[in-house]
Parts: structure tokens; sequence; C-alpha cells
């Protein structure tokens, strides 16, 4: 097959038609919904005495964007871009470890009433990632963070 035959394939496989009509809800995202948000957060309280500091565990296949994910918050409550989580375009993961990390509000050097937890990504078809029995082991405290 030539190459203007593999454009022209690749170029209908993109014009695809919308996925629906019309959109499914309506978002007004402003400053000051932005701003309720985040005080909404920063006030989060867990609704039992028994845990002090929620702990959100971030888990998923390899190249989820875990990390991205807590370095998008972070830099929401700093005011600013910050990559302290380490994430790249790897085909195995890049957290090697189950880590910790609190995220603080820039404003008032307060931390957020929850911490995130940072592991390996789940691998298929090898066991170089984070196995089942581990994502089970930290959810229960038994790996140290």
């Amino acid at each position: 097959m030539g190459a203007l035959a593999l454009k022209a394939i690749k170029e209908e496989e993109i014009k695809q038609p919308p996925l629906l009509n019309k959109p499914w809800r309506e978002l007004k995202f402003t400053e000051e919904v932005r701003t309720e948000l985040i005080e909404e957060i920063k006030k989060y309280t867990a609704k039992t005495g028994v845990v002090e500091q929620p702990r959100i565990l971030l888990t998923g296949q390899i190249k989820a964007g875990k990390s991205s994910f807590f370095n998008s918050v972070n830099s929401v409550f700093k005011g600013f871009p910050i990559f302290q989580a380490t994430a790249c375009e790897k085909e195995s993961s890049m957290s090697k470890y189950c880590r910790t990390y609190a995220v603080y509000d820039s404003k008032g050097g307060k931390t957020l009433p929850f911490t995130f937890c940072d592991i390996m990504g789940l691998e298929p078809y090898n066991d170089k990632g984070i196995l089942v029995k581990d994502i089970i082991n930290v959810i229960r405290g038994y790996i140290p963070g």
C-alpha cells in the first residue's frame, strides 16, 4: 500500500462523528466556582473520627497519569506549576516505591486534610509492576508510605 493510500486511511480514521449530539451537562467554571471548590477541599473532614488524615491511593496501569495527577493538584494549591512526583512517558513504571505526598496550601502553608499515596503502575503480562496483593497491603496500611 502506498504512502498516499495510508494517508487517506489515517484521515478517514480521524473523521469520526461526535459522541453526543449535545453536551451531557453544562459547565460554568468561573473563578468564583474555582475558589469555592478549593475552599471546600481545604475544609474537608473525614466522616469518622477513626481516620485522622485520609490517604488517597493513586493506582492504575503504567502511563495512566497517577504522578501527573498529583502534580496537577499540587500545582493548583501552590499557585504555580510544580513537579514534585516524577512522571514521564516510559514503558515501565516510573514510581518504584510507595510514596506519600502532602499538598500544601501556598497561601497559608498548611497541609490539606489528606495525603496522596503514589505507587508503581500495574503492568500487564509480567510481574515488574505492583501486584494486586501489594495494593491490598498498601490499603491495609502494612506498607509504610
